[in-house]
């Protein structure tokens, strides 16, 4: 079973992949041109863990919703 990828993360501006096609992990490497779908930018003003799909299964990706143990 895929668990939650815990991130941690930096003040400031993240470009998260939500297409699942990125060589760069849980970051965007402009795998997505073509397919219709665009980044998710994560604006933090504080430096802060989230938790990211690695299931694939999500319905808040890139953010984990508990969907893997369903």
């Amino acid at each position: 079973m895929a668990h939650p990828a815990a991130l941690e993360l930096d003040a400031g501006t993240h470009a998260l992949c939500i297409c699942g096609n990125s060589s760069n992990g849980a970051f965007c490497d402009g795998s997505h041109a073509g397919t219709g779908l665009t980044p998710h930018m994560l604006k933090l003003d504080a430096a802060t863990t989230i938790y990211g799909c690695s299931c694939g299964s999500s319905n808040t990706k890139p953010f984990c919703d508990g969907s893997h143990a369903r």
